[in-house]
């Protein structure tokens, strides 16, 4: 920031490979590097496709509440919306890969899926709040499912799945199968069928 004061910056955010004590938790790892693969040391994240996380990012005081800081109306997508308010103002957000913080997050499928259908309901809440903002930032909306991609979906949307998953049950099956499935049920009741049970 001393060379770059108009500048933010994300740092990486990996879970530690040695403490997961899941094959959930080992996809979830998985998930983390596979989000951050693309973007090389000192990255600048496109500015159509603003990212930042409040778990490891760094701003200038002076520019963090040039932008108004963070909008206490929102819960889980404050991070994204500074984001958004930032490359609006055509400012640079970079991403520095070695910058880490270490997460330590055990997740369970279930929590999983929670997190992400209050992630989904924040994004909803962004979206009412800010229309036009959100709007000209739309790349995290998920695509509306039809036709046989329901069908699909609707299949992995039950609970069962959900406890088979927790239970260590799918171990039998090959590495790439599973994780293939663990998306579609986490995408399934996380992102479509929010209103289902689990």
């Amino acid at each position: 920031h001393q060379k770059h004061t108009q500048t933010l910056a994300i740092g990486n955010v990996p879970e530690e490979l040695d403490q997961m004590q899941t094959d959930f938790q080992h996809y979830k790892a998985f998930l983390s590097q596979k989000w951050t693969a693309p973007l090389n040391h000192n990255a600048l994240i496109p500015k159509d496709k603003p990212y930042l996380t409040a778990a490891n990012f760094s701003v200038p005081s002076a520019l963090f509440w040039q932008l108004q800081g963070f909008d206490e109306r929102l819960t889980d997508a404050e991070d994204f919306d500074l984001a958004m308010r930032a490359s609006e103002a055509h400012l640079s957000i970079y991403f520095l890969s070695k910058a880490v913080a270490w997460h330590e997050d055990l997740v369970t499928c279930k929590s999983y899926i929670r997190r992400l259908r209050q992630y989904r309901k924040a994004h909803q809440a962004l979206k009412t709040i800010k229309p036009q903002l959100y709007a000209q930032f739309n790349h995290v909306e998920p695509s509306a499912v039809q036709g046989w991609k329901k069908h699909v979906y609707l299949f992995f949307a039950q609970s069962f799945w959900i406890k088979l998953t927790d239970g260590e049950k799918l171990l039998f099956l090959p590495k790439k199968i599973r994780y293939r499935f663990y998306d579609l049920l986490t995408t399934a009741l996380g992102v479509y069928f929010v209103d289902k049970e689990i």
